[in-house]
């Protein structure tokens, strides 16, 4: 017996003829569900596909052609070996039964050996064609699947290079207008480019052309920032991030107000003195939340001018509204700052 092959559905309305095909092939070890007629046999592969069927082509109800024609068109069809059984040898009724798509075509009276071996023949016919299509369907999926990949890299690649040209050129006139401290600007703006870049270069670098973890997202900005900002001044920095995703969309503004909040506003509160960052983000039902407390130690009777320059308060608000979200900034006296944004 075909190990690979153990169910099959007859369909014959002789009782006699139906009951002998049973015997034999249950002698062979195979499991068969018996159907007196078409549309009894439709409605039992609606429910369970087996791995091969007989069928009688004259039968009440509905034949043989009806019942292969229909089974066809069911809804997440699945192909089965089809062999038709008929006392009729004529010619145009053999041509009729593969035109519609048997696979195969036994006369009666046929012998016990006809049977077992168009039913061997034709299921291994059909494992060698399915495993072949399948093949041939992985390789075409493959070659779709590397074209898409290629096509969202370039297309990835170019956004990410005309996003931060079009960010150089507005910063650029924006803080450099009237300005009399030209390299304070010029070093603001590789800032913010670096922030852009390091937003892109995640989804690139990581094949996350469409969401983007946060989790990653706020580490790798973090630790691109400690040489200049936190490890310099020794800040102590606590870290509790929820593992989740944000659409690109939402994401490239968030990554860009983050690197905005550690470059210029945490760094320029901690300016010289030694404290703790504490960053908590977290996903929520309806909203996601990020929350950042600094404490510092500053020394005694120290006037700190703590001034977020125009054009970040600017940039920030503008990111938050791309956000579509909320920020609140509270400055507690000189030692204790407050970050929160809903969105």
């Amino acid at each position: 017996m075909d190990t690979e092959l153990r169910t099959i559905l007859l369909a014959e309305d002789d009782e006699f003829i139906r009951e002998g095909i049973t015997d034999l092939l249950e002698m062979e070890g195979y499991k068969v569900r018996k159907c007196k007629n078409g549309l009894e046999a439709f409605e039992s592969l609606k429910i369970n596909k087996p791995d091969l069927v007989i069928s009688d082509i004259l039968m009440p109800v509905m034949d043989g052609y009806s019942l292969l024609e229909e089974y066809r068109k069911l809804e997440g069809f699945i192909p089965v070996p089809f062999i038709f059984l008929s006392a009729l040898s004529d010619q145009s009724d053999l041509r009729m039964g593969m035109g519609i798509g048997a696979d195969d075509y036994l006369t009666k009276p046929f012998s016990r050996a006809d049977l077992i071996n168009t039913i061997q023949f034709q299921y291994k016919k059909f494992q060698q064609r399915k495993k072949y299509d399948t093949v041939n369907h992985k390789i075409e999926l493959e070659k779709i699947s590397k074209k898409t990949k290629q096509e969202k890299e370039v297309l990835l690649a170019e956004v990410h290079h005309r996003v931060k040209h079009n960010f150089t050129l507005l910063s650029a006139f924006v803080e450099l207008e009237g300005s009399s401290n030209k390299m304070e600007f010029i070093n603001s703006i590789k800032s913010k480019i670096f922030a852009m870049a390091s937003v892109h270069d995640e989804a690139y670098s990581n094949g996350m052309f469409t969401n983007i973890n946060i989790y990653k997202l706020i580490y790798n900005i973090i630790n691109k920032n400690i040489e200049n900002n936190l490890y310099n001044n020794k800040i102590k920095t606590e870290i509790n991030i929820n593992s989740f995703e944000l659409d690109i969309a939402k994401a490239i503004p968030f990554g860009i107000l983050f690197y905005e909040l550690i470059n210029h506003v945490f760094s320029k509160f901690f300016s010289n003195d030694n404290g703790s960052m504490s960053i908590e983000c977290n996903t929520l039902k309806d909203a996601n939340e990020l929350l950042i407390i600094c404490k510092k130690k500053a020394e005694k009777n120290k006037n700190i001018d703590f001034n977020i320059h125009e054009v970040d308060v600017e940039i920030i608000n503008v990111l938050v509204q791309q956000l579509e979200g909320d920020i609140n900034i509270d400055l507690k006296s000189n030692e204790y700052l407050t970050c929160f944004i809903k969105f």
